[in-house]
């Protein structure tokens, strides 16, 4: 409700026309353009070859008439695509907001929030109406698979101990025993060294 009344007075503030941010970008649109050749029909229709993102050389057909172009983007967005904007530019006397569709017009702009929204009392005062039944909430049926016994735990809730599995268990049962062999190792190596070699050390 409140962003409908503000793009109201948006809209109130505007010249006719089109859009303002619509014009904004067919003109970056057009300052951007790589035209290599316009090859003229007539007054409405010309064969328009432009250099595209890819460095690629692509031709296409424009009719200024009938606001259509071969790309069809055009024909789907309702704004000059870039073969027609090279067109547009390259005839003198001719805007192109004369070629947008009214769908970006500002008068379009201001019909779409014209309207206001009805407003609404606090739920404490509505009417209490009498349906002559009860709703009741649907009946729910068992859900596949084993059912779960503990409920899923908040992410603030602390868990219960989590006990060792068999591949843990085993892990640390198996601790001592590497202790073990690295202390007999150790001893073993002390035994068949040289006397000098202890005494060094």
């Amino acid at each position: 409700m409140e962003k409908r009344y503000l793009r109201m007075q948006i809209a109130n503030k505007m010249d006719d026309g089109i859009l303002p941010n619509v014009m904004k970008e067919l003109n970056q649109v057009s300052n951007n353009l790589r035209v290599v050749k316009v090859a003229r029909s007539d007054e409405d229709c010309a064969e328009v070859t432009l250099v595209d993102a890819y460095n690629n050389t692509r031709r296409h057909t424009v009719d200024l008439k009938n606001h259509n172009c071969s790309c069809r983007v055009w024909q789907v967005t309702g704004k000059p695509c870039h073969h027609a904007l090279a067109w547009i530019l390259s005839n003198r006397g001719v805007q192109i907001s004369d070629f947008v569709h009214d769908y970006y017009s500002v008068a379009k702009f201001k019909a779409a929030y014209q309207g206001s929204v009805t407003t609404m009392s606090d739920r404490s005062q509505w009417p209490e109406v009498d349906l002559g039944f009860q709703v009741w909430p649907p009946l729910q049926t068992r859900a596949p698979g084993r059912p779960k016994v503990q409920r899923i735990r908040g992410a603030l809730e602390k868990g219960p101990k989590r006990r060792l599995d068999a591949p843990d268990a085993k892990a640390m049962d198996t601790l001592p025993r590497l202790a073990n062999l690295q202390n007999q190792q150790k001893m073993l190596l002390q035994k068949h060294q040289p006397r000098d070699m202890l005494q060094r050390k």
